[in-house]
């Protein structure tokens, strides 16, 4: 599934997505029930091998969706 950025703007954690790719861009995003991670793919210049870089990690609460 690919996204631009609107689309990744409306996600919300319980979206089914394990790793999706935002349409021209070199951004992964994993979505787990866990959190949100976003990674940057790039090569790496010395061995010019794929490298993934983590810009942001967001962990949800397990008890987050539970109502009082």
């Amino acid at each position: 599934m690919q996204l631009n950025l609107k689309s990744l703007n409306a996600l919300k954690p319980s979206d089914k997505l394990v790793r999706t790719t935002i349409k021209n861009h070199a951004l992964i995003i994993e979505q787990k029930p866990a959190g949100l991670t976003i990674l940057f793919k790039y090569k790496s210049p010395i061995n010019n091998k794929t490298r993934l870089k983590k810009i942001l990690s967001s962990r949800q609460s397990p008890l987050s969706g539970i109502r009082r």
